[in-house]
């Protein structure tokens, strides 16, 4: 994340955090490559952190603590049905850097895929 920081070689730095923020969140939540990776930049937007009253009253005690410090954010899966991402604060960190960062690694504009490479539409 440092390296992003820094002005140097954005375009590497950026395609380097995004496969492995990308790797993390698939072994994190143990979702499959086509789902996590088809992340898109408002989805993002819509990354919440806790829970609703009604969500809640169904969890256990642990998985109510866990929704106060995991963020979760929801993309489309199989089929068109909402899967939910879970990310700890790093990797939300990482993220937002990433999105921060896509004009000076040259991703673009046009381009909402959250993981975009470098001068490539996708």
């Amino acid at each position: 994340m440092e390296a992003l920081k820094s002005d140097q070689s954005p375009e590497h730095a950026w395609k380097n955090l995004a496969e492995v923020t990308l790797a993390s969140f698939i072994v994190f939540n143990r979702k499959r490559l086509g789902e996590v990776a088809k992340m898109t930049t408002s989805d993002l937007t819509k990354c919440t952190k806790g829970g609703n009253g009604v969500a809640l009253g169904g969890l256990s005690k642990l998985e109510q603590e866990l929704c106060k410090v995991l963020w979760r954010v929801e993309i489309i899966g199989k089929k068109g049905r909402t899967v939910p991402v879970l990310m700890t604060n790093k990797f939300k960190d990482a993220m937002d850097l990433l999105h921060q960062s896509r004009s000076k690694a040259g991703i673009l504009e046009d381009n909402n895929c959250a993981f975009a490479m470098p001068h490539s539409c996708s």
